[in-house]
């Protein structure tokens, strides 16, 4: 994706740098804008950047004070490289490029910290061992043949005193009356 590169001058000196990927970008004071200056030198939305096939084209969205290029004020034009962007006393130049690689962008070599590499090099020789090791009492020990038996053989009788001990020991029932409730009438 072809990325636009924004350098703003402000009127102090500072120069900001904002790598946007995107084919449209609003300049000005708002919250929503991708680009935000100050607002005593642009208005909420001041001027809108479009990436097309052609190159950059810029177009006004607000006229106090009108933006220039290369002091020139414009309502819609391409910005051709090397321009300066004008809102109020602040420059911007835009340039375009291909994603990292087209701004020259440098990518520093992920280092890895002593730690991890102290890590690596203890667990690599434990994990040959756990995958190389032919302990029998490990996770690949053969399995029986047949499975242990959990309980014995079932037991068809009382094992105190038969079927006749079984019938002694439960309550007998009584037949039982119905009581009249409360506020009922018998």
């Amino acid at each position: 994706m072809r990325v636009l590169r924004f350098q703003i001058r402000h009127p102090t000196g500072q120069v900001d740098q904002i790598n946007v990927e995107s084919e449209r970008v609003v300049i000005g004071s708002g919250a929503h804008c991708e680009i935000r200056l100050p607002i005593d030198q642009s208005r909420v939305e001041h001027v809108l950047i479009e990436l097309g096939p052609a190159g950059v084209f810029a177009r006004a969205l607000s006229f106090e004070p009108a933006p220039t290029i290369n002091n020139i004020p414009f309502t819609q034009a391409p910005l051709p490289p090397e321009s300066v962007l004008g809102v109020n006393q602040m420059q911007i130049y835009v340039a375009v490029g291909d994603g990292a690689g087209g701004l020259a962008v440098q990518q520093q070599k992920k280092k890895t910290s002593p730690i991890t590499l102290i890590a690596v090099i203890l667990m690599l020789p434990a994990g040959l061992y756990v995958l190389f090791s032919d302990d029998d009492k490990g996770p690949n020990a053969k399995m029986p043949k047949e499975p242990p038996e959990l309980w014995g053989t079932p037991v068809a009788a009382c094992p105190q005193a038969g079927a006749a001990a079984l019938t002694e020991t439960l309550p007998r029932r009584e037949a039982r009356k119905p009581t009249p409730r409360a506020g009922s009438r018998a």
